[in-house]
């Protein structure tokens, strides 16, 4: 199975979809993952705590959570101090709901 990754965007779904086919007992090689995680080390930044859409953009609040997820999936412990990190900087950053 070749799989390629352009961006953190399709990135995320995809892996999405391949740990619900994981959890649902379909076998997935585990060489798929380890493109993904390859293909994620390209578009962190910040040691890993954030996440860009591609290699040469920077950072950005959605994709570092969906990068982050991401990793939890391919499997970073909970207490990962990258996902530490990157989830206080998304605290920090939240969404203000009430501007109009």
């Amino acid at each position: 199975m070749e799989l390629s990754f352009g961006d953190m965007s399709v990135t995320g779904w995809a892996v999405m979809a391949l740990q619900s086919a994981r959890m649902a007992g379909i076998e997935v090689p585990s060489p798929v993952f380890d493109k993904i995680s390859k293909f994620l080390d390209t578009v962190a930044r910040d040691d890993g705590s954030r996440y860009a859409y591609q290699m040469q953009a920077g950072a950005t609040l959605a994709l570092t959570a969906e990068g982050l997820l991401c990793r939890q999936y391919l499997g970073w412990p909970h207490d990962d101090p990258r996902l530490t990190a990157g989830a206080e900087y998304l605290i920090g950053n939240l969404p203000e709901w009430d501007k109009r």
